[in-house]
């Protein structure tokens, strides 16, 4: 996935393919991170933005790192224009 791509993929997508691979449901991811079932599923559903906090957590959950949840929030906030 190049740079570009990154731009255009809302957060929540990466997230839901990352639980389906992993056989999470949002729910379950949830509740691993202590937040309520409704703020993941909304993500996944691209209806509400990865927040700082629920990046790193979502990286300590996942060993990924927050790092890469971050990158991904600050690629996505550069290109995507403001409504």
């Amino acid at each position: 996935m190049d740079t570009m791509t990154l731009h255009t993929i809302h957060p929540g997508l990466i997230l839901k393919e990352e639980l389906e691979t992993r056989g999470l449901s949002a729910t379950a991811f949830a509740l691993k991170l202590r937040v309520m079932p409704q703020c993941i599923q909304e993500i996944v559903e691209v209806r509400r933005p990865i927040t700082p906090e629920t990046a790193l957590r979502i990286g300590r959950a996942l060993g990924t790192g927050a790092r890469l949840w971050l990158v991904i929030l600050g690629l996505r906030s550069c290109g995507t224009p403001s409504k």
